[in-house]
């Protein structure tokens, strides 16, 4: 049992292939022992002194950080985009994230524009 636990908020209830995604990096956390919830955990079901941790697989703008904030220790955004230009206007909103996992497609638009911080975790 870890000592954290992270809420995962994306798109899993859809049919595409970033639902199909979705489903499959919840699973891969709970393989490597990660609690993962799909929705807010009940009050009882959090260990006491654990770190809650939001993955958000969303579009960076669609989040409400005054409304997460209070309620997570990290807030981690996961991004899947696989294209050659990050829209400029997302840049601000990326940033207020405590980290983000990049596509390496994504990674490397990041890089060449120099807009972001990029952290790469290994989940053990």
């Amino acid at each position: 049992m870890t000592r954290y636990h992270v809420v995962w908020k994306g798109p899993l209830h859809k049919a595409s292939g970033l639902g199909i995604a979705s489903r499959s990096y919840v699973r891969a956390l709970r393989r490597q022992g990660v609690t993962v919830w799909t929705r807010e955990p009940p009050r009882h079901a959090v260990i006491p002194g654990s770190k809650k941790v939001l993955l958000y697989h969303h579009l960076p703008h669609s989040i409400r950080f005054r409304r997460e904030r209070p309620k997570y220790d990290r807030i981690i955004l996961n991004t899947v985009w696989e294209t050659s230009r990050i829209p400029r206007r997302w840049f601000p909103a990326i940033n207020r994230f405590d980290a983000s996992l990049p596509s390496i497609i994504g990674k490397r638009s990041g890089e060449a524009e120099s807009w972001c911080r990029f952290f790469w975790f290994r989940m053990a």
